[in-house]
This record gives structure tokens, sequence and C-alpha cells, in this order.
């Protein structure tokens, strides 16, 4: 059995926290001089609390990075606060359990990760074993995976440890490979991150390739090529990454550099949603980003590609948005979403330029999305605070 698997739909919250390189905890303040002892900080006064926070540790950080890149990846079901725990001996009320640091499955695969870490560079005598540990719980894992959770067809079971910081021999990479253990370190994992950052969702595909070179996936009808190259050194493996990465979505625009490669806004909008707003900001702060893009940009631009949305068609709404007597923070904050897609364009290398930056009335009283102000939702009837880490002007 295999307990502690979430809907993805129900991880909002707790991508949020992984998502950053800190801890929080609220406290009673005669609890803060003793818990500044022991590395904390005061990030927050309260009335009657004072929030403190401090760094993650090495290990808990790895951990989050990895289950925080499959959440943007957005496998549908992904292991809780916690991790999963793999019942050994489900016949057995008082049978041994197995603890996997993060768990995902989709349709067509399902992973359980071990994740390993050390805060300097340095050996793990004792990698065998781990690698014999998690190896054993393969049996019980795929039959869990298949039976808790069924599909139309046979899912693949993947076992992968995710290391920082580890230094492996070559005895301890031949023993993975014997025992069918996919391994991955620090610079797969900011490779992956990278990624994810530039084709949201769809980077999933290229991870699946990659971890199953030559694999058929039945829900994909697609097989999945293995490419090599030893010729150019690193700016060669970018290249081959991201012609893999193209490939495997079955994108083949770039070799005529059509504007077909550019997305839709609507498309590209709902990526900015689920990748960026839904884990960097709050609850409350993304359902007013949807309920602004829903109303006021969606009918406007939605079929339109990015690169077709000129300046003068973001004026346009904005004059629109004034003539309808909104009131300003709706107008600001719909400049606030418009700016935020398109940064994340300008990151993705599909824009140079963000299309509403030209000066005027709206933009002299401009103000940053994560401002002291309130964000009004859609309907101007309430407000809630912003609450995003990343400035989106």
């Amino acid at each position: 059995m295999l307990n502690n698997i979430v809907p993805i739909e129900e991880l909002a919250g707790l991508a949020r926290a992984r998502a950053r390189d800190y801890e929080t905890r609220t406290v009673n303040p005669a609890l803060v001089d003793q818990l500044i002892a022991d590395g904390w900080t005061i990030d927050k006064r309260n009335k009657k609390s004072v929030r403190l926070r401090k760094p993650k540790s090495h290990s808990t950080y790895l951990e989050d990075r990895v289950w925080v890149l499959f959440y943007r990846m957005r496998f549908p079901l992904l292991s809780g606060k916690g991790g999963a725990e793999l019942v050994l001996e489900p016949k057995n009320p008082e049978s041994p359990t197995s603890q996997i640091d993060v768990a995902a499955l989709d349709s067509e695969i399902a992973i359980a990760i071990e994740c390993k870490s050390s805060e300097n560079l340095t050996k793990r005598p004792q990698f065998q074993n781990d690698l014999a540990k998690h190896g054993l719980i393969r049996e019980r894992f795929t039959a869990s995976a298949r039976s808790q959770f069924s599909t139309t067809h046979k899912r693949q079971i993947v076992l992968a440890m995710f290391l920082s910081n580890i230094l492996l021999t070559d005895n301890d990479r031949t023993r993975a490979k014997d025992q069918n253990i996919i391994l991955f370190d620090e610079h797969d994992l900011d490779y992956y991150e990278h990624l994810v950052s530039h084709l949201g969702p769809a980077a999933r595909y290229q991870f699946l390739a990659d971890m199953l070179p030559g694999k058929t996936l039945p829900g994909l009808e697609l097989r999945l090529p293995a490419i090599k190259t030893k010729m150019g050194g690193e700016a060669a493996e970018r290249v081959r990454r991201e012609i893999e990465a193209r490939l495997a979505l079955g994108d083949v625009s770039f070799l005529t550099q059509h504007d077909n490669a550019v997305p839709v806004f609507g498309a590209f909008a709902d990526r900015w949603l689920a990748d960026y707003a839904r884990v960097e900001c709050k609850t409350s702060t993304a359902d007013g980003y949807e309920g602004v893009l829903r109303q006021y940009l969606r009918p406007r631009f939605a079929t339109k590609r990015l690169n077709e949305i000129r300046r003068d068609d973001v004026k346009a709404l904005i004059n629109e948005l004034v003539t309808k007597d909104l009131s300003r923070n709706t107008v600001r904050n719909a400049l606030c979403v418009i700016r935020g897609i398109f940064n994340e364009a300008i990151e993705a290398g599909i824009r140079r330029s963000k299309p509403c930056c030209a000066p005027g009335a709206v933009h002299a009283d401009r103000e940053d999305c994560r401002s002291q102000g309130n964000f009004s939702d859609a309907d101007g009837d309430r407000t809630v605070s912003p609450g995003c880490k990343r400035d989106l002007s």
C-alpha cells in the first residue's frame, strides 16, 4: 500500500512552502530569544506572535527542489508533506514501512525517488547500501502503484536517486546500473529546472525521454530517442538537450523558425498561471490573476501569438477598461498580469521586450505589483494582498 499520495490540485500551498529556500515558524514572543540562539531570525512581528525564518538544511532543500520540479512538470499525483509511505506487508497490521522522499505518478509512469546530499563534496561509503535498500522497494512499489492507481495500459516503474555533493566511484555507478536505479546529480537538477522554466509542463516528456530512452509510452504513442554526442563540449551538450526536448514534444518548428513556433497568449498565460502564479503567489493572489485573465485579457488576446501583441494593443485595452469606469486598481492589476506574462516570455526568448512599457497617464502612477496596495479581484468586490516572491514589473 502506498500512502500519502495527493492530487496536484490539493498541493498549491505545499508547493509555495517547498519552493522557498527557507522555512518559517510562528511562535509566542517569549520563545524568540531561545529560537534565535538556534539559528532562527525574526521575519515579522505580529500583535501576539512572531514569525521566524531560517535557511533550510541542505538535505531538506534538495528534497524540496526535486519535489517542486515534479510539481512544475504537473505530475497529477505527488507525495504529500513528509514524503510517501510504502507499506511492505499490506496484510500484516504491524507491517514495516519504507519512506519515499518523493513519489510522482502520471498515466505513463510511477517514480520513487531517494535524495542523498552532503553540505560539502564528499564520498559516501554507504552508497551501495543506499542503493540496495532503495532497490528492495521495487516489487511492492510496482504492485501498489498499479493496483491503487490503475491505468488503461501498463505503467512504467522507475526508481531514481537525486544526489548533491556526493562523489561516486565507478563501482557505485555500475551497481546502480545493475539494479536499474537512475542517478541524477545537481547538474541534472539544474538542467531540468531551467527546462521546465522554458517549456512548462511539457518538460515532463523530455524528462521521460531521458529516463526511458528507446521506450514506447502508450499514452504518448511516441518512441523516445536516445541521442548522444561527444563533439563540441558543453555548448554541444546544451544544443543536443534542447533539440531532444523539442523533438520529444514533436516540435520541429525550430527548423524553419516560422512564427507558428511562438505560442498564443491564451496557452502561454495558462502556463504562466500554473507554473509561476500558483507556485510563487498566495492562492488568493493567483485567483485574482486568473480572474483578470478570464474577464479582461483572454477576450482580447487569447488567440494572438505573443509576438503579435503590440504596445498599441495594450493601450487600446487600457483605454477600454478606463471607459468602463473600472477602478484604478483593476486597470493596474491588468497591467501587472500582462507584465508578468511577458517577463516570462522574455526569459524564454520568445520576445525581446514587453508591449506595456510606454510612458503615459496610466504608467505615471504605476506601482510594483507587489506594492503595499491591494489586489482587486476581477469583480472589484474584494481585495487581497499580492504576496508573490518575484517582482513582476
